[in-house]
C-alpha cells in the first residue's frame, strides 16, 4: 500500500449523543480516560480514538467500528440516542464546540507542551510550515462548505480558548507529537471525513502544495493520486462519481456511517492497480 506520508495519522474527533434533540451526558457510559470511546466536556461530548495508521481510509474504517460497533456505542444506540457532529451545539447551559482533531506522528520539536496548546512560533520552522498549510486547507474546506463555514466561524470566535482558531496545535500526551485542532468535527459524513483526513495528511507530508497558484481541492488530490492510495480513492470514489459534498451537520451519524460503500466498501480493496 503506497502512501505519500511516512508518518502515522490518528484522530480523536468529537460528537454528541442526542435524546429528542437534547444533549445526553454520557458519564454513565464511559470515562475521559477510556481508550476507544471516551467522554469530554464533563460528559456532554463523546470522542473516538481509533488506532493510528498511515492510511486515512483504514482510519475511517476504524472510526466506523468505534461509532457503531463498540460496546459503549451499542449501549447508547440501544438507548435510542442519536449521534451528531459539526462545529457546535447549544445546550440550555452553554455552547458546546466540537473539534475534528487530527494527530500526526511528527515530533513537535518543542519541550514543555505535552498535552497543552503550542504557540505556532514555538514550533520548528518546518512544523510551522505544516501548520500554516493546514490552516490554508481548513479555510479551503470551509469556503467550499464541506466544513460548515458559518458554524466554524462561530466556533472560532467562542471564548478565549483555541477552539477552532487557526494554528491551534497541541502536543500529544506521551510522545510529544502534534495534534491539529482547527477543523470542526467532520464526523457527520464518512465522505467528508475521508476528504478532510486524507487532505490533511497529504498537506502535512507536502505543505508546499498549498502555495500552488489557483489550487482547487480536486487538484490537490489529483496531484498525489499516483503516489498515495488514499488520494486515488478520493478521486475515483468521490470526485469522479461527482458525489454531492455539503456540510449536513443535521444528519444522524448512525445513518450516514451505516455503509462505506461510496468509498469502496468496508473491506478496503485497492482502488487502482497502478498503485
Amino acid at each position: 500500500m503506497n502512501t505519500l506520508n511516512t508518518f502515522l495519522i490518528g484522530a480523536d474527533p468529537e460528537y454528541v449523543a442526542l435524546n429528542k434533540g437534547e444533549v445526553v451526558n454520557v458519564k454513565a457510559y464511559t470515562t475521559k480516560e477510556a481508550p476507544d470511546v471516551a467522554l469530554d466536556h464533563n460528559g456532554d461530548v463523546l470522542e473516538i480514538k481509533p488506532k493510528p495508521t498511515k492510511s486515512s481510509f483504514r482510519l475511517v474504517r476504524r472510526m466506523r467500528k468505534l461509532l457503531l460497533l463498540h460496546a459503549v456505542s451499542k449501549q447508547l444506540i440501544n438507548a435510542g440516542y442519536q449521534f451528531r457532529g459539526g462545529a457546535h451545539i447549544r445546550t440550555p447551559k452553554r455552547l458546546l464546540t466540537l473539534g475534528g482533531h487530527i494527530h500526526f506522528d511528527i515530533p513537535c520539536g518543542t519541550d514543555g507542551y505535552r498535552n497543552s496548546s503550542i504557540p505556532i512560533e514555538a514550533l520548528p520552522k518546518a512544523n510551522q510550515e505544516i501548520v500554516r498549510a493546514l490552516d490554508a486547507l481548513t479555510i479551503m474546506l470551509e469556503s467550499l462548505d464541506i466544513l460548515p463555514k458559518e458554524d466554524c466561524l462561530h466556533r472560532r470566535s467562542y471564548g478565549q480558548l483555541d477552539y477552532g482558531k487557526l494554528s491551534a496545535v497541541r502536543g500529544a500526551d506521551l510522545d510529544n507529537h502534534f495534534e491539529y485542532r482547527s477543523m470542526c468535527s467532520w464526523l457527520y459524513s464518512p465522505v467528508t471525513t475521508m476528504i478532510c483526513v486524507t487532505a490533511a495528511k497529504l498537506v502535512a507530508a507536502s505543505p508546499a502544495i498549498m502555495k500552488t497558484e489557483s489550487l482547487t481541492l480536486r487538484v490537490l488530490f489529483e496531484t498525489f493520486k499516483s503516489k498515495d492510495i488514499d488520494a486515488a480513492r478520493v478521486v475515483e470514489k468521490i470526485f469522479e462519481p461527482k458525489l454531492k459534498l455539503e456540510a449536513r451537520v443535521d444528519l444522524d451519524i448512525q445513518d450516514t456511517w451505516k455503509s462505506l460503500k461510496k468509498l469502496g466498501g468496508i473491506e478496503g480493496h485497492a482502488v487502482s492497480s497502478t498503485l
